[in-house]
């Protein structure tokens, strides 16, 4: 439950348009979610990872009650309560451009307030793909940027079958969903979390071929831009991570040429660092981060 230090607000805006064609000038609508105190000074926005939504991020909102920060979180397209089909969107290209406009949205209702960004997983690859391109496109640029165990390599093993089929239909059935792979038990030492999932009505453990493609490709995408990254950065990886690869977290790490980065590591936590047990800890890393 969040603390009542808090205001609850939730709302719709409308994501980037799929196509730049007049047919397809309109986005899909996508909901957010905001935590609010009444005396604010900072802002952060929360991108989720995949298969799961906004609402799952209540233990990061309760971790900063009485620290002035509001918080701000939607549901990507394919996901939660917002539009499209369960996991699936073109390609991170158009994620990130959702994230651009949500950025836009929080920025002007918070006064342009120094603001901070937190990716998960698949979220925060997101995030390093808006990065890419923040200021040639005249995006919001973020204070800073924490990145919770980004997929910059997958651990879990996708079997070859399921690789080859969603090579040859990302281009001739994009919208091909097949399960992602991800045992729910390997997110948190904490059981309780793998039986929330079961329960939890909006997470969905679906995932595209085109998706899963593009994000491979993203991928590759991130790694080479990475020196040209310039906001500063947290990177926080739970070393027993058992979705992704968190070394490929801290090769990318070390390719960075920001000279304000972080690196922050758990040696014994699994994927969802804000789940799990122990996760006082990495709160207590961000805020220490943030409030430098």
């Amino acid at each position: 439950m969040i603390h009542d230090a808090y205001q609850y607000f939730k709302g719709l805006f409308e994501g980037a348009p799929e196509t730049s064609t007049p047919e397809a000038s309109k986005g899909t609508v996508l909901t957010y979610q905001s935590w609010r105190p009444t005396f604010c000074e900072k802002v952060m926005v929360f991108v989720h990872g995949l298969g799961e939504h906004s609402g799952r991020y209540q233990s990061l909102i309760q971790a900063f009650a009485h620290k002035s920060m509001a918080f701000y979180g939607y549901d990507q397209r394919g996901h939660g309560r917002s539009q499209g089909k369960r996991g699936h969107a073109s390609g991170l290209t158009l994620l990130a451009d959702d994230l651009g406009k949500f950025l836009k949205l929080v920025s002007i209702h918070e006064n342009n307030r120094p603001m901070y960004l937190f990716g998960h997983s698949f979220g925060a690859l997101v995030c390093l793909k808006y990065l890419e391109d923040v200021v040639r496109k005249g995006r919001v640029v973020p204070q800073g940027v924490i990145l919770s165990n980004p997929i910059l390599k997958l651990a879990l093993e996708v079997p070859i079958w399921k690789q080859k089929l969603a090579g040859a239909c990302a281009k001739v059935w994009p919208s091909l969903t097949l399960h992602n792979e991800v045992n729910a038990s390997h997110l948190s030492h904490d059981p309780a979390i793998s039986e929330e999932i079961k329960k939890d009505p909006l997470y969905t453990q679906k995932i595209s071929a085109g998706l899963y493609w593009d994000m491979l490709q993203t991928i590759d995408s991130v790694r080479q831009k990475a020196s040209e990254i310039e906001t500063p950065v947290l990177f926080l990886l739970g070393e027993e991570d058992k979705i992704i690869d968190p070394r490929s977290g801290e090769a990318f790490f070390n390719s960075l040429s920001v000279s304000d980065r972080t690196l922050k590591k758990y040696p014994t936590f699994y994927h969802e660092l804000i789940h799990e047990i122990g996760k006082e800890k990495v709160f207590n890393d961000m805020i220490e981060w943030i409030e430098r």
